[in-house]
């Protein structure tokens, strides 16, 4: 934080919460250590266990947990700790270093009071029962954890970027399942391993598909009314119109395939068609009487109007020639 401020970035603590990628990394691992303390499947205690995994070192596994609490930590700045920040980064390096050390302190003096004093871990409750039950129950905090940061993700990158990440945590379940219990339970070495691959390419697939590609609008899409349609009409211009819904499968295989080629956009851009898009995901008596009126009573239903021509219906299953050999046809 401090050598990118000295950089001249604009940046304030939690600036990392700031960035979609990193909300996403925090959900996909809080995610699977929850399903570790719901012993879908096991990695170790802690995150230590991880980072011992990654560098089997004593050092390197402290400062691996350390650094997750501070970037847990870093929205809940108490009200003592926010002025005590925000008074840091505004001050010389030495002087910042100064006061995010005491930070530090703070945080591990806990650590360090029952390193020294080996008595006081007689508090600190053994092995048993009553332990497995603490386990799963922290598991559904980190879930809370992940809702939180689900709706940080939303507000962020919106309802597409929600619905990358849900899918990539039910592969990434899916995987935990796999690895876990359909693993422990076979006897055959074989079977063992084959699990193994199916569960490391489900992750593989939890993890690509929860961070977000480069997606694109292909289409210049403007809202359905029967006034835009009209004028549209009216001025001379194709027209084609999307009858679509968030909750249909078939319309959103549609859109990206056939309405995000660059074919079909290429297509309606060359030849002036306006492109409206009648969205019923909720219920709308305009886009309703507007099926009816084409003989249908559901999405999807893709409508392409020549100039001064009678509307042509186009395939429910659309496929990037239907739509180009109709507007060739207009532009003829």
């Amino acid at each position: 934080l401090l050598a990118l401020r000295a950089a001249g970035q604009p940046l304030g603590w939690g600036f990392q919460l700031q960035s979609p990628i990193f909300v996403t990394i925090l959900i996909l691992l809080f995610f699977v250590l929850g399903l570790s303390l719901l012993g879908v499947f096991e990695v170790g205690t802690s995150f230590i266990g991880l980072a011992s995994f990654a560098g089997k070192s004593g050092a390197l596994a402290a400062f691996s947990s350390g650094a997750l609490a501070v970037a847990v930590a870093t929205p809940c700045t108490a009200p003592l700790m926010g002025p005590a920040i925000g008074f840091a980064v505004t001050q010389p390096p030495l002087q910042s270093l100064g006061v995010f050390t005491s930070l530090a302190l703070g945080l591990a003096l806990p650590y360090v009071l029952l390193a020294h004093f080996p008595p006081a871990l007689r508090c600190v409750p053994k092995s048993g029962p009553l332990m497995l039950t603490l386990k799963q129950f922290m598991a559904f905090l980190f879930f809370a954890t992940c809702l939180w940061l689900l709706w940080v993700l939303g507000l962020q990158g919106g309802v597409n970027a929600l619905l990358r990440v849900l899918v990539g945590l039910w592969a990434l379940a899916v995987a935990a399942w796999v690895y876990g219990p359909l693993r422990s339970n076979s006897r055959n070495e074989t079977r063992r391993k084959i699990s193994a691959g199916i569960a490391f390419v489900l992750f593989l697939i939890g993890v690509v598909t929860a961070f977000p590609g480069s997606s694109r609008e292909a289409i210049a899409w403007e809202s359905y009314s029967e006034e835009r349609l009209a004028e549209a009409r009216a001025q001379g211009a194709p027209v084609f119109v999307d009858f679509t819904a968030a909750w249909c499968l078939t319309c959103q295989v549609n859109e990206r395939t056939t309405l995000s080629a660059r074919s079909v956009e290429a297509a309606l851009k060359e030849n002036n068609v306006v492109a409206l898009k009648a969205d019923w995901t909720n219920r709308d008596p305009v886009i309703t009487a507007a099926l009816e009126r084409h003989g249908r009573s559901g999405v999807p239903l893709y409508v392409f109007y020549p100039a001064g021509q009678d509307p042509v219906l186009l395939p429910a299953l659309l496929k990037p020639n239907d739509v180009i050999n109709a507007v060739k046809g207009e532009s003829k």
